[in-house]
Order: structure tokens, then sequence, then C-alpha cells
């Protein structure tokens, strides 16, 4: 009975140690973080990775107008063209509003012309955009958007 005190304590012990350590690695982490400037300001375009072989995809190019309303340049490209008739490129453009936090980016907005002025409907007849990205700061003039766990290529880099 004794021994068993011993091991069971011996492994109560282990898992608090472990533990602390964990919350220690954590909070460093946390402090490492680095977060964006606010408000975002001027145009961040997106650099895919040359590595990657791509036969479809889109470029975003966001520009911040302040800290609340965005712009984005999406442009879409295909290599695979189902339907003779249908443009292999394309581009559509999305005024909105944003949310930043330290770790997600929401977006906001409507197809828009390509002055921003008028309201349009995507190539597909969408009429508004909405997505929620998870943020990863790489530097004050770096940092992706991915939405995308099980393929995290797929990420936007952004330059500023």
């Amino acid at each position: 009975m004794k021994n068993q005190i011993i091991i069971l304590t011996t492994i109560l012990l282990s898992i608090f140690i472990a533990a602390c350590d964990r919350e220690e690695m954590n909070a460093e982490l946390e402090e490492e973080q680095m977060e964006l400037p606010l408000p975002l300001g001027d145009c961040w375009t997106e650099v895919d990775e040359e590595s990657v072989l791509q036969f479809a995809g889109s470029n975003h190019t966001f520009c911040f107008l302040n800290d609340t309303e965005f712009t984005l340049e999406l442009d879409s490209w295909t290599d695979i063209i189902a339907d003779i008739n249908a443009p292999s490129q394309w581009t559509e453009y999305i005024k909105g509003t944003y949310t930043l936090t330290n770790d997600s980016f929401m977006v906001t907005g409507r197809y828009m012309d390509s002055e921003f002025l008028d309201l349009v409907t995507s190539r597909f007849g969408e009429t508004e955009f909405e997505n929620t990205y998870e943020v990863t700061v790489v530097s004050e003039t770096e940092f992706i958007l991915n939405n995308n766990d099980d393929q995290p290529y797929l990420g936007i880099r952004l330059l500023k």
C-alpha cells in the first residue's frame, strides 16, 4: 500500500510539474507573438509560394481605408476551363468592413464595380462577401490569413 501511495504521488507530482511548464511556455509564446500595427493602413498584396504548383487560384490585394473599412481586389484564374465561353481570368472588387483581433480577421463586404461605386454581383451571382481567417503575424510588413487547416498552403500571405 505504501508503494502505491508513493507511485501515485510521483505521478501526480509529474503531472503538476508538466502543467506548470506548459503554462510557462504558453506565457512565453504569448509574449513573443507579434501583433499587427493598427490601423493597418495602406495596401497589402498576396504573394504566392513559388514551390506550390497551382492549376487555379486567386490573389488578394487588401487596401485598408481606416481602422474598420477595406477594399479588396480579388484576381482569380484557372488553367482548367470547363466552359469554352468562360474566361480563364477575372477580377472582382469588394468593399466592406473588417475586424482584426490578435488571432482572427473577419471581413464582410459587397461586390462592387472597379471604381468601388456601384453594387454588382460576383461571377457566381453572389452579392455579399464574408469570411473569417486565422491570423499569423510574421512581421510588421507580413501576415498570413488562413481558413483551411487541412491545406495550409491555401493561406493568404500578405505583404505591405
